[in-house]
């Protein structure tokens, strides 16, 4: 990743806010100690570490299964929304093709697209303008682990280009999606810029 010297704050560091991508991870095939899968339940787990309000990275995270039919084959299914959220909203005309392999716009397989997404959409180091909108919140999680619930930082997975139209689009659909139980907001108890991000849960319906 990228090195760029941290900034204060200028703004809450939650809520909707402009921000800029620093770097692509994909961590789809990421190991334990032991060897095994991190994640055996993930398709897709591709991080998106972006520059915002908060002196600390911000993660979002566009990780899931796809729904399949009889033959393999992907359905239109929530997975599928978050990706192309991201790529309509990066320019990559490209995606996964109907047995899930990454594909440029033309066609061409993409072997690495942790790689390929960082050559190509990832800000040069001495841009400093934020073209995104998003939408960052607090929600409580149980930790799988000690079986606590714990304030976690979220990045919604619907990101646009900052325009007028882009963010009346954004705000009205995070609106519907807080309606919808689908956004669990809690008040954050932490006064600092804290970007801790949940990684257990591919059940987000976005």
């Amino acid at each position: 990743m990228r090195f760029r010297p941290e900034t204060e704050s200028n703004g809450s560091w939650t809520g909707f806010q402009n921000v800029q991508i620093t770097d692509f991870s994909d961590r789809s095939k990421d190991t334990r100690d032991d060897g095994e899968i991190k994640f055996p339940w993930a398709d897709v787990y591709l991080e998106v570490m972006l520059a915002g309000n908060s002196k600390y990275p911000i993660r979002l995270q566009i990780a899931g299964s796809y729904d399949k039919d009889s033959d393999g084959r992907i359905r239109t299914c929530s997975l599928l929304n978050k990706i192309y959220y991201l790529f309509d909203a990066i320019g990559f005309g490209g995606g996964p093709n109907t047995i899930g392999e990454w594909e440029t716009k033309t066609g061409d397989k993409i072997e690495n697209i942790q790689t390929f997404l960082n050559n190509n959409y990832v800000a040069d180091i001495s841009d400093d303008t934020k073209p995104y909108y998003v939408y960052v919140y607090r929600t409580l999680q149980k930790d799988k682990k000690t079986g606590e619930e714990k304030e976690w930082t979220r990045v919604c997975p619907k990101i646009v280009i900052d325009t007028p139209e882009n963010r009346k689009e954004l705000e009205n659909y995070v609106t519907f999606m807080k309606n919808k139980g689908h956004i669990k907001e809690v008040e954050s108890n932490n006064s600092g810029n804290s970007a801790t991000v949940s990684t257990d849960s591919s059940e987000d319906t976005f």
